[in-house]
């Protein structure tokens, strides 16, 4: 860990605090990327950028959601289906047909990540969308 990563350590932790009551990496990564200003790209927390500075929660929450996104991408479909089920589960929405048509998931990916990641990542969403479309109905509600 660099100079910088230990110095964001506290706002690190904060931010593990504020997820912690969220399920499934997918959620996390849609609320984190809620909290980026889509024109500016800086993420804003009203609690933790007044604990830490603007610029020290925005570095620590662009650094939790980039790391979110890279562990997720790890992970076969098969996971990216449970992550969506928990995400419909808690949201307590089907989102399979919007998120087909509109492809709002792209909007999760973090700043600054590879085209070839995002890219991945985008097809790993779009066949786990494809297998619960084609499940029996009611399946994300299960577990």
């Amino acid at each position: 860990m660099s100079t910088e990563d230990s110095s964001l350590e506290p706002a690190l932790a904060s931010v593990e605090r504020v997820l912690a009551h969220l399920q499934g990496e997918l959620t996390r990564i849609v609320y984190l990327s809620t909290l980026r200003d889509y024109n500016t790209g800086a993420y804003f927390h009203p609690q933790l950028s007044e604990m830490y500075g603007i610029e020290r929660a925005d570095r620590a929450l662009a650094m939790y959601h980039k790391n979110l996104f890279m562990q997720l991408l790890k992970a076969p479909v098969r996971e990216y289906v449970e992550e969506l089920r928990v995400y419909m589960r808690v949201s307590n929405v089907n989102i399979i047909t919007p998120w087909r048509s509109l492809e709002p998931y792209r909007s999760t990916i973090p700043s600054g990540v590879p085209k070839f990641l995002a890219d991945v990542y985008s097809h790993n969403i779009e066949q786990a969308l494809l297998i619960l479309q084609n499940a029996p109905p009611g399946i994300w509600e299960k577990r």
